[in-house]
């Protein structure tokens, strides 16, 4: 998944940090003001509040399935994992929901609203990567043993090894860009509420 959002100010906020050193400007206000506008406006249109709450639900629809007909078939030890995932999936429901109530109550603070929202993004997006680094490899194994050995007599191994190396390969595809999109939106934001912090105590 490709964010909306793909722009490096680091230039336009190191600039404005030797402007601020040296004298207080409106100008350096107003551009700080407006970039955090935009970047509020950007993690808006950003397709995550859709995308991610997809790709956990489905996760673990697929991983119960999966679950439910190795219990069906008598390997118990799988109702662990069924366990499990329903008790992350709460989990992570119960910290976005926390996130969202946050969100509402900083309406009216731009810099707490403005890092509030970034929360909420990386909630979403850590909840679906380690979801996906926890039970994709587990509903690749389980999906192995049922099309190509229905007896359960190969090794574990066998499977386990496959099974991490596609999860390894699709982590790649799916969450490197917005791991990286991440990191740049949290330096950049920690920046700008720097520089308002630093404006306002020359004042």
């Amino acid at each position: 998944m490709k964010p909306v959002y793909r722009e490096d100010a680091t230039k336009g906020i190191q600039d404005l940090i030797a402007d601020s050193e040296h004298q207080h400007t409106s100008h350096s206000e107003q551009w700080i003001e407006e970039r955090k506008k935009q970047l509020i406006l950007k993690m808006k249109e950003d397709t995550d509040n859709k995308e991610y709450p997809i790709m956990l639900n489905g996760l673990i629809i697929v991983l119960a399935v999966m679950s439910l007909i190795h219990i069906i078939n008598g390997i118990f030890l799988f109702a662990i994992v069924l366990v499990a995932g329903i008790a992350y999936y709460i989990y992570t429901t119960k910290k976005l929901k926390k996130a969202i109530f946050q969100l509402q109550e900083h309406q009216n603070n731009i810099d707490q609203y403005m890092y509030d929202g970034y929360l909420i993004k990386d909630t979403r997006f850590t909840a679906v990567k380690f979801a996906f680094l926890l039970f994709f490899p587990i509903i690749c194994y389980m999906g192995f043993r049922l099309i190509e050995d229905s007896s359960y007599t190969l090794p574990i191994w066998q499977y386990a090894i496959t099974a991490v190396t596609i999860s390894s390969i699709a982590w790649f595809m799916f969450f490197s860009d917005d791991q990286a999109y991440l990191e740049q939106l949290d330096s950049e934001i920690k920046g700008l509420m720097a520089i308002s912090k630093q404006i306002e105590s020359n004042l």
